[in-house]
């Protein structure tokens, strides 16, 4: 890598993240290149994305420009690693990716932006009063979850292998393009017939007039329940008795009769999560009788004020 690819990275950098978001001061170099360990490789400089989209730009950047580039979480996993990296190269600073985005008591599972340290979500839980147990490490409070994971770090319960409990994981590929691993939709049982509620949503949001929607099955294990089914026009269109038949035929012909809705409403919006995920185990338990407060966490949603409608 020579001076002028490294000066090209730096201003395209500057431009995606700002001035401010692009480190070079010496001094902050100096102690980002400093670990528990002699360390010689430099830091040149440090990027500070602060969502999924400015990681991919920022590694785009790097691949273009041909800049070695090092991503850490919060640096501080002691015992397995550092945020040195391991030749001269700009730092990617994954620290500002630090939101909770979805928490599920029941299900006992948690969806974690890089950033999240052990520290931020052990106080997450003590504040919801949950039953649940943060399975923590030997490493530092302030340690990142994902990254003590990624470097297969261990906890001290019968679920201590977290590298083997974790999925669904977000992976910005060398080339700036992005894989998602793992299923994250929910799963509709009609009749004895298993179906990922995506294979829903690609028959109901094919239709033109459907800008969003959102499917729920409300029944429990032993009895069958109503599938609901949830839909944002596009629009000032009104749902009327001719789209609710088309909708019903095109699902009936793509997946099967059990698959017809039972009940079809237009509602205002979707309720999602941060990262967009629809909220269909939140909606499903306001239906069955969850006060809409204890159903979701409103700070890990993209709109909120959407969710109240589903308890009416």
């Amino acid at each position: 890598m020579d001076g002028s690819g490294l000066a090209q990275a730096l201003g395209e950098w500057e431009s995606v993240l700002g001035p401010t978001h692009v480190v070079r001061e010496p001094g902050a170099l100096r102690v980002a290149g400093t670990a528990t360990f002699a360390t010689q490789s430099r830091v040149q400089a440090i990027l500070r994305p602060a969502d999924r989209e400015q990681v991919q730009a920022c590694v785009r950047v790097a691949n273009r420009a041909r800049v070695s580039i090092y991503p850490f979480s919060t640096g501080k996993n002691w015992g397995y690693g550092s945020r040195v990296p391991v030749e001269d190269g700009v730092l990617l600073d994954l620290g500002r990716l630090n939101r909770i985005v979805e928490f599920d008591e029941e299900l006992a599972y948690v969806t974690l932006e890089p950033g999240v340290t052990q520290q931020q979500l052990f106080d997450f839980l003590r504040e919801r009063q949950s039953r649940l147990w943060m399975d923590a490490t030997g490493a530092s409070p302030d340690a990142s979850i994902i990254g003590n994971t990624m470097e297969r770090g261990f906890g001290h319960t019968p679920m201590g292998d977290h590298c083997g409990n974790a999925c669904a994981f977000e992976v910005v590929l060398p080339d700036g393009g992005c894989v998602i691993f793992g299923r994250s939709d929910a799963t509709l049982n009609r009749g004895g017939v298993r179906m990922g509620t995506s294979e829903f949503y690609r028959v109901v949001e094919q239709l033109p007039e459907v800008a969003d929607s959102l499917v729920v099955d409300t029944g429990q294990l032993g009895t069958d329940g109503r599938l609901i089914l949830y839909l944002v026009l596009t629009g000032d269109l009104t749902l009327d008795h001719d789209l609710t038949g088309r909708i019903k035929a095109a699902l009936r012909a793509a997946l099967s009769p059990r698959h017809v809705p039972d009940e079809i409403y237009q509602v205002p919006g979707i309720p999602r999560t941060l990262s967009g995920k629809k909220l269909e185990v939140p909606v499903r338990k306001i239906l069955l009788g969850t006060p809409v407060a204890d159903a979701a966490d409103p700070d890990a949603l993209a709109n909120p004020e959407v969710l109240a409608w589903f308890s009416r």
